[in-house]
């Protein structure tokens, strides 16, 4: 199932109050404070990158957002002997992954720190790496 993020001047009205454009978080996602303790950190990225990663046979791998910025899109790739293809639309920002038949595969969007919290072992896909 893909999820797909809209802009915020295309969501639909909900019945509520509330201004959908603002976080209401504040700037939590363009600090480096984290909420909650982590058990493993890497300064590879800002914390609140947005990647979109899969794991697959034992190996994890991300795709960083701004990696796939400087990537010619989509992106094919490999993860534990599976040949993918990741799709990004900067507009929103979204990314998701398909296997080789167009099937959607359940690959997750997070923040990096949340990510590398539970695959400290990922490998990290680098936009120089297809260019």
């Amino acid at each position: 199932m893909s999820v797909v993020t809209q802009a915020a001047g295309e969501l639909p009205d909900t019945g509520y109050q509330r201004d959908y454009r603002r976080s209401p978080y504040g700037d939590y996602d363009h600090s480096d404070r984290l909420y909650f303790p982590v058990s493993a950190e890497s300064r590879e990225y800002h914390p609140k990158t947005w990647v979109i990663g899969l794991a697959v046979n034992g190996e994890a791998r991300v795709w960083p957002f701004p990696e796939l910025d400087a990537a010619i899109t989509p992106v094919k790739d490999v993860i534990g002997g599976r040949a993918v293809t990741i799709h990004y639309d900067p507009e929103v920002p979204s990314a998701w992954v398909v296997d080789s038949s167009g099937r959607d595969l359940a690959a997750t969007r997070a923040f990096w720190f949340a990510w590398y919290t539970f695959y400290p072992e990922t490998t990290i896909f680098q936009a120089d790496d297809r260019d």
